[in-house]
């Protein structure tokens, strides 16, 4: 087993138990222990986890650093990667929502570039100056700005997206668990959007990052059977790929 494929075990381990032990994933894995301690001071520099004697426990991730803003300039590649895959479920004419979601974010970008013409219907404000540059026609849900200033949520926003009927839906979440089939947010506010959003979509599609498997929130906002497709930035780890497949949920 690779390392990365270690780390990943470890991950999802740490997701149902809450805790790990060296002693017990030396053993597992059939490692030394002064392994297992590398690939959990790894871990823990990528803030998935936080070592404590003898092993780590699982650091949730801090709903705060959620700001698209902050998050736009990660993993540009990643987030192209899902773009491009999006891309192509999209056909000229359509009526898309696109969530909060820097995933969408790129997605715009590239709808942009290849000049499609497509209705949008977003809550997301930083893609305002995307749709206005690419003579996108453009519909904002207005309602509740959130917490951090990066979009609308409220009473406001899911009665003028339920009056909608979209193509296609494209959708991020802060976490994703294979085994109970969940997508997670951190607010119930943002949550009862998304909610109603996929209510109103023909198609929706999961937008998320591989690793958002090894996350989770505050919020089942929906079920990964609710989505044609989860598109990722990457193939998960077999187990990962495996689970989704018996659970009936397809990995692009």
């Amino acid at each position: 087993m690779f390392a990365q494929e270690r780390r990943d075990v470890i991950l999802q381990v740490l997701h149902q138990d809450g805790t790990v032990l060296v002693k017990d994933l030396s053993e597992r894995f059939a490692v030394t222990e002064d392994c297992i301690r590398k690939d959990l001071a790894f871990l823990e520099n990528q803030g998935f986890l936080k070592r404590t004697y003898g092993g780590a426990m699982e650091l949730r991730s801090n709903p705060h650093k959620f700001h698209v803003s902050d998050r736009k300039s990660e993993d540009i590649e990643g987030k192209q990667m899902i773009a491009k895959k999006a891309f192509a479920h999209l056909s000229r004419g359509d009526t898309v929502y696109l969530d909060i979601s820097t995933s969408n974010l790129e997605l715009m970008k590239e709808i942009v570039r290849n000049s499609l013409e497509v209705k949008v219907v977003t809550n997301m404000v930083d893609l305002i100056p995307l749709a206005a540059s690419g003579g996108i026609q453009l519909f904002f849900t207005g309602g509740e700005l959130n917490r951090t200033g990066d979009g609308f949520w409220g009473s406001g926003a899911i009665r003028f997206i339920e009056s909608f009927r979209f193509d296609k839906g494209f959708f991020g979440a802060v976490g994703m668990d294979v085994d109970t089939g969940g997508a997670f947010t951190y607010d119930l506010e943002d949550g009862s959007v998304k909610s109603a959003a996929i209510r109103s979509c023909r198609r929706a599609f999961l937008v998320a990052e591989q690793e958002k498997f090894h996350k989770d929130g505050n919020y089942e906002f929906a079920r990964l059977t609710q989505f044609e497709a989860v598109i990722l930035d990457r193939e998960p780890d077999r187990e990962i790929g495996e689970k989704a497949q018996k659970a009936g949920v397809l990995l692009e």
